[in-house]
């Protein structure tokens, strides 16, 4: 993500400037603006300029290019709520890896979900699966 600032802001101010408040080697940037484009990366642009496209023939009604911040919302008041709330951590690392395991474990491979049918996420990722 700090790469990605820098490049779209290496018009406006020097990229060793940059570099220095963001704490990233110059090397570290050069290196990752080089590599290829990843194959998920074009895979959500070829998605994104689909939806654009819909949304401009559907007189733009479906297809919004603007994201619904609904679902990052009721994640985080979900991690707060059966997190978060009523419980301090010691140190960054302990509540980092407690996030972790809510996520990985409980979140996405136990948690029911509603608009999932009440099943959880790898639950309802395995059934897509089946043909």
């Amino acid at each position: 993500m700090k790469y990605a600032f820098l490049r779209d802001h290496r018009t406006e101010f020097r990229v060793i400037r940059m570099c220095g408040v963001l704490h990233v080697s110059r090397s570290g940037f050069y290196a990752w603006l080089a590599q290829p484009v990843s194959a998920r990366a074009e895979t959500n642009r070829a998605l994104t300029d689909q939806i654009v496209r819909w949304h401009h023939q559907t007189r733009r009604v479906y297809g919004a290019v603007k994201h619904d911040n609904a679902v990052a919302e009721s994640f985080f008041s979900t991690l707060k709520n059966e997190l978060v709330h009523d419980r301090t951590f010691l140190t960054r690392d302990e509540a980092r890896s407690q996030v972790f395991e809510f996520i990985e474990v409980f979140y996405n491979r136990q948690r029911a979900h509603q608009t999932l049918g009440y099943v959880s996420p790898a639950a309802f990722e395995a059934r897509r699966d089946v043909p």
